[in-house]
């Protein structure tokens, strides 16, 4: 056994962990959108908006125009009046044509070489979205503002339906286009748009893992454990027992069960993890394995903050490790108990990362029940 020293405070759950609300565990639906073959196009090009830019530059979107119209200026307010106190700009007609009725999926360029993404996989992306007819980004899901990568699983389509039909059967390294009517998924809501209008999608295929890969089932054991005990082997599924009897902990532990040969995770990476935890009474309190959608990604945090997860506890840690983390109780916020994690697989930061703020920080969205659901400020 080793155990990693840190200094930090015991709000490491957030309820067990705060990995209630980190899983890919998504409710069932009463007729979830199935997945199908490649998505494609039923429109021509002409109908649909032009990208243009780099893959490491904020793309420039152009929509398609009505026979005989121009670009579209913006129209000045009207300077308010004694007579019209609320006077409002006089809305123009839009210049551009209607929007597909039906999703249209088409890649920008030349198709990516990497391997085809398949229907059980978790995918990393980057992603922009625009509503149809305005060449302002949605800012909720703009990842050219932020450095880290959407990770997902393409099975949660309660979660994810319209962005997975975008990226099965396109290869890694392709940039995916995607009109998306509100029929299919009411994606402009979720990104902080209006509702009832088409989203045009734009996605980077990053990469992509099997959604049944595990950690190394060669990693190497430390020696004995304390406290609770670890059924499953090394590169598999893990559960947690509190034996009787047992005292439960004081103080946040970290105690590394198998070294992997991987790198060290670093505050501000995002890691590929598993993870089995339990209240100390013996109730279960989440598995990623058993949720069925394979490994969740995790930006690791930094474990000097005032507020921490027991995700801190992934710091200098190399990837394909098993660790074992115990929790003592928090007041009336959470109970006693104890996480296993396996550290699956490093996800690479946006090429942009390097070059932004310390505290750019992540997606402010989360990958969760509905379409795509933003959290609450």
């Amino acid at each position: 056994m080793r155990s990693i020293s840190k200094t930090m405070t015991a709000a490491a759950l957030g309820g067990l962990l705060a990995l209630a609300g980190c899983t890919n565990q998504a409710e069932p639906t009463a007729s979830p959108p199935p997945l199908g073959e490649k998505a494609g196009l039923t429109v021509s090009l002409e109908e649909l908006p032009t990208i243009e830019g780099e893959a490491d530059q904020m793309p420039q979107i152009a929509f398609p125009l009505k026979e005989g119209a121009s670009s579209p200026t913006p129209t000045p307010p009207e300077e308010p009046t004694e007579d019209n106190p609320e006077a409002t700009p006089t809305p123009e007609p839009s210049p551009y044509i209607d929007p597909p009725a039906t999703l249209q999926v088409w890649v920008v360029g030349d198709e990516g070489t990497g391997e085809v993404v398949q229907a059980e996989d978790i995918v990393s992306v980057s992603l922009v979205a625009w509503t149809w007819g305005r060449t302002e980004a949605l800012t909720s899901v703009n990842s050219y503002l932020v450095p880290d990568p959407f990770v997902f699983a393409l099975q949660n389509q309660a979660a994810v339906g319209a962005l997975s039909r975008m990226v099965v059967g396109q290869n890694v390294g392709s940039r995916v286009v995607a009109v998306v009517p509100p029929a299919v998924g009411d994606l402009n809501v979720a990104f902080g748009g209006e509702a009832g209008t088409n989203t045009v999608v734009l996605i980077d295929v990053r990469e992509k893992w099997s959604q049944s890969i595990e950690a190394q089932s060669d990693a190497v054991p430390t020696g004995e454990t304390t406290g609770p005990v670890i059924s499953g082997q090394l590169g598999q599924e893990a559960s947690l027992t509190v034996p009787g009897g047992t005292t439960a902990p004081e103080q946040f532990t970290v105690q590394v069960i198998a070294d992997g040969s991987g790198p060290e995770a670093a505050i501000g990476d995002t890691v590929l993890i598993h993870y089995a935890s339990i209240e100390w009474t013996g109730a279960e309190a989440g598995s990623s394995w058993q949720d069925g959608l394979g490994p969740i990604a995790v930006v690791v945090p930094d474990n000097t903050m005032e507020q921490i997860t027991a995700f801190a506890a992934l710091v200098g840690v190399p990837i394909g490790s098993r660790i074992l983390v115990t929790l003592p109780a928090k007041e009336q916020a959470y109970p006693a108990g104890a996480v296993v994690i396996d550290l699956v697989a490093p996800v690479a930061p946006l090429p942009w990362a390097a070059t932004m703020a310390p505290d750019a920080g992540s997606p402010e969205i989360e990958l969760d029940l509905g379409d795509l659901v933003i959290p609450e400020e």
